[in-house]
């Protein structure tokens, strides 16, 4: 067939008629720096896929967008929070291939319990996944597996990215396969562990069983026994780099958290007012067992909550009462964290040394209420 047509093409090209060009692709639009929102148009999606683990999975994926003129934003089903994303409009591949970004959430959060900053990540030109932990979410609880859940949440996220792979369009994602790893609380222990963490089963039930250490217990109850496969809890290679929020559980990775020290490059994000994960004994605990690409963002008079939008739930955490009593308020948690965290993610993972001047104490702390620190 090739050459049946071959001189054909030939005489076209001698009679001096112009030759057949593709069409032109729309360059991306220009990056914007990570304290401002980015140039893409932010769409939502939700996955669902049976795992080869036969395990039920249902994945949130927010993704650069094209809306048209009649395109709505919508809330996310069973919260209240404000419509910030349009539902299931077209992907921008102007900028095609994006980074993937995974999302893993708290003890009783939901997949897009931190819109705030997954919305966020992904008008900067980033897919964004995040995968419910089974019986750990806000609408199925089970306390009584929270073991389990423990064992399985780091293999959750490692199949939320193959369903992301399996199931978005062709090319949508970069088919390198690595990725930006997240989460808070719960979520942000997840991210420890699929970044590289090691887990000690032995050393962190006797560590437990000498202290009262505030993670501990997630470690204890009906479900204790399922802490023998704890350890089958494993990273993934595919993660390149890390944001944790409002981590503990340092002792989960040895006595002296020592199975941290080879983690992908780390930055730990904390309030100094978390009660539930408390920050002298937790989040610093994580942060100083972390390897020399270690870094830690403090948000002053910040609470546990501060790195999700469930205040806006109008759930009754003492936080969320704001200025008013003390606290930092939401807005300003979610300013400075998802400019850190974004700038994080650019910088090390695509190289963006523009996003460095985000990552210094003197940008960090200019406001007087968040500091930041290097190993």
């Amino acid at each position: 067939m090739l050459r049946a047509v071959a001189p054909l093409l030939l005489s076209v090209v001698l009679l001096g008629c112009p030759s057949i060009e593709p069409a032109p692709v729309e360059p991306p639009p220009a990056p914007l720096p990570s304290d401002q929102r980015g140039p893409y148009e932010v769409g939502a999606m939700t996955l669902r896929q049976v795992d080869d683990r036969g395990k039920f999975l249902i994945v949130e994926v927010w993704y650069p967008a094209v809306a048209g003129a009649d395109d709505v934003q919508e809330p996310y089903a069973d919260l209240g929070t404000d419509p910030r994303t349009f539902r299931d409009v077209p992907e921008d591949w102007r900028g095609a291939p994006y980074p993937l970004v995974a999302f893993s959430h708290g003890f009783a959060g939901i997949r897009y319990q931190s819109g705030y900053l997954t919305e966020y990540l992904a008008s900067h030109g980033f897919v964004v996944i995040a995968v419910d932990h089974n019986h750990n979410t806000l609408l199925d609880l089970d306390e009584d597996v929270t073991a389990t859940v423990a064992v399985e949440r780091p293999t959750d996220v490692s199949k939320a990215v193959d369903t992301a792979h399996d199931l978005l369009p062709d090319g949508l994602v970069d088919p390198d396969g690595g990725f930006a790893m997240m989460g808070h609380s719960f979520g942000a222990w997840t991210t420890l562990v699929v970044s590289g963490g090691l887990l000690n089963r032995d050393e962190l039930l006797a560590y437990c069983a000498e202290t009262d250490a505030r993670g501990c217990r997630f470690f204890t109850g009906p479900a204790v026994e399922a802490l023998d496969s704890l350890e089958d809890a494993v990273p993934d290679p595919r993660a390149r780099v890390a944001v944790s929020m409002a981590p503990g559980l340092a002792y989960s990775f040895g006595a002296d958290g020592r199975g941290l020290a080879d983690n992908v490059p780390t930055l730990v994000m904390g309030g100094s007012a978390d009660s539930d994960m408390p920050y002298e004994d937790e989040i610093r605990g994580v942060y100083d067992a972390l390897g020399p690409d270690g870094a830690l963002l403090t948000l002053t008079d910040a609470g546990h909550f501060a790195f999700s939008d469930l205040c806006a739930l109008g759930l009754p955490f003492e936080e969320c009462a704001g200025a008013a009593e003390g606290w930092m308020e939401a807005d300003r948690a979610h300013e400075v964290s998802r400019t850190v965290a974004t700038a994080w993610v650019r910088a090390r993972r695509l190289g963006e040394s523009s996003e460095e001047v985000f990552l210094t104490e003197d940008s960090v702390g200019s406001g007087g209420d968040a500091t930041w620190e290097t190993h």
